[in-house]
């Protein structure tokens, strides 16, 4: 048996502190539905988070800015569907695409954990390093502030 290349597994990247920014609605009002003043029709929904904020991390810092295509499933499980860029202080640009998912905020709290799974892809020689990486991010919103904190490891 030949060796065999390794990679990092669960190496902290990046700590992400994001905002939402704006919501597209499709369907229903989503402050409606994560308040729980509707009930989710069979069909579902969709929105369109817009977010923005600040990444910071041994290895990449910077801002971060994009946009979450979330359908909420009959079950009301939000599938998430990611495109951002990451712009590092040094002034390069990450793409970011992934996917992922969260639940209906606890009504008490207005807590939604989330877990995703994201690429990124670098065109800079600099962060070139990230390109073969999938990054595993975990952490949670807390819907009524519209907040997201998330940490991301290479997988």
């Amino acid at each position: 048996m030949s060796k065999q290349a390794t990679m990092p597994v669960a190496e902290h990247l990046y700590d992400l502190a994001i905002q939402i920014t704006g919501v597209e609605e499709f369907g229903i009002r989503f402050e409606d539905l994560v308040s729980g003043k509707v009930t989710l029709p069979p069909q579902g929904a969709r929105f369109d988070l817009t977010f923005a904020g600040a990444v910071k991390g041994e290895k990449i810092k910077g801002s971060i800015v994009g946009v979450d295509h979330a359908v909420v499933r009959g079950d009301g499980r939000f599938d998430l569907n990611l495109s951002a860029v990451i712009t590092t202080d040094d002034g390069e640009k990450i793409d970011l695409r992934g996917g992922g998912i969260f639940g209906m905020p606890d009504p008490k709290t207005g807590y939604a954990q989330i877990r995703a799974d994201v690429q990124l892809t670098a065109f800079s020689p600099k962060y070139a390093w990230v390109n073969p990486l999938v990054v595993w991010e975990t952490g949670a919103s807390f819907v009524p502030k519209g907040e997201i904190r998330l940490q991301g490891y290479a997988a």
